[in-house]
């Protein structure tokens, strides 16, 4: 049985997973250089983990699902 901290992990681990994917669509990746793309992959992962990223699993989704 997994204990709390491997699933809290687990599930950090699952969600940068789905935000790194959001961020890597074509006009990101044609858009930055190496360099500068990990910057801002690193920024808008502390971003959207922190419940910023408009979309992205932050309030408007979580909004969307309880009032309709």
């Amino acid at each position: 049985m997994a204990s709390f901290d491997q699933e809290k992990s687990s599930g950090i681990q699952s969600l940068i997973h789905r935000y790194r994917k959001r961020f890597r669509i074509p006009e990101n990746l044609n858009h930055y250089s190496d360099q500068d793309f990990r910057k801002a992959e690193r920024k808008f992962l502390k971003f959207s983990l922190k419940g910023y990223g408009a979309g992205y699993g932050s309030y408007s989704e979580r909004h969307r699902r309880t009032n309709h």
